[in-house]
């Protein structure tokens, strides 16, 4: 799926993230990519920087970005939930895309400012749908 620059940021736009939730997606994209490199050789550090930012995570889970990691018993069906986190194809496919992005304070949600009414809205997940080859520019 090929999409103009100016749908990839009515996009992206869509998802009404403040500027801290996309940098936490950002560098949670390179922990996946080099967790070394980003101090996280550990599990202990990892689980460390995600409780850290669990504001943040919390909205990018609930925009569908991020999903925490879970284990389900076998015997009993019960799930138990980490502290741990990943970006999901999805939000791979944002993390890399909103490095496009240089007017921040025109891009980002700022849930103190006064809604209006944009045209309508777009369902940021249905747009990002099997965009997990990355990011053509037309």
């Amino acid at each position: 799926m090929t999409m103009s620059q100016t749908e990839i940021l009515a996009a992206l736009r869509a998802f009404r993230l403040t500027e801290g939730e996309w940098n936490t997606l950002t560098v949670l994209r390179d922990i996946e990519e080099d967790p070394e490199a980003c101090g996280m050789s550990t599990s202990y550090a990892l689980r460390e920087w995600c409780r850290a930012n669990k504001g943040a995570l919390d909205m990018l889970i609930l925009s569908g970005l991020v999903a925490r990691d879970h284990a389900v018993s076998f015997t009993t069906g019960d799930v138990e939930w980490f502290d741990n986190c990943n970006a999901t194809e999805q939000g791979e496919w944002a993390a890399s895309a909103v490095n496009m992005v240089f007017d921040w304070d025109e891009f980002t949600f700022d849930p103190e400012a006064e809604e209006t009414d944009a045209g309508g809205s777009v369902d940021p997940l249905s747009v990002t749908a099997g965009c997990n080859e990355g990011v053509h520019f037309v």
